[in-house]
């Protein structure tokens, strides 16, 4: 699986504590602030709405980070890899036969012909979607 989850945006607000930041996701808002208890100036945590708090940082850039991680986490938990390459939907199929002319001659034609798997309103099988024109070799 390839691709990358897409990061989050973050919109600036404020509180009396000082700036907020918030994103929103399908999964719902992530939020970044700063602490305001005793001893906790200058340091930033960060939650899903609705949660508790999920983790503390040193910075904004840090818990920032943190909740991205989260988030990517998330994302990626739900998705699941293909384990088999898709079945083939058309195939060409080259045949070689032998043949006699008309005066009694051998010869060796190809014939080419594209078979595609398409649904019958009871079976699933393999028809003939074109047939290449045999040719004389010279």
């Amino acid at each position: 699986m390839t691709g990358t989850v897409k990061a989050l945006e973050w919109e600036q607000r404020w509180n009396a504590n000082g700036p907020v930041f918030y994103a929103k996701t399908s999964i719902d808002w992530y939020i970044v602030a700063t602490a305001s208890g005793e001893g906790c100036q200058g340091t930033w945590y960060w939650f899903v709405a609705g949660d508790t708090i999920k983790g503390w940082a040193n910075s904004e850039s840090e818990a920032k980070a943190a909740a991205q991680a989260d988030y990517e986490r998330r994302v990626l938990s739900a998705l699941t890899a293909s384990a088999s390459e898709p079945e083939p939907v058309a195939w060409e199929v080259t045949l070689l036969m032998g043949r006699e002319d008309e005066d009694g001659g051998d010869y060796w034609e190809t014939r080419t012909i594209m078979y595609a798997r398409m649904k019958c309103p009871s079976k699933n099988y393999p028809m003939a979607l074109s047939s290449a024109t045999p040719t004389m070799p010279s």
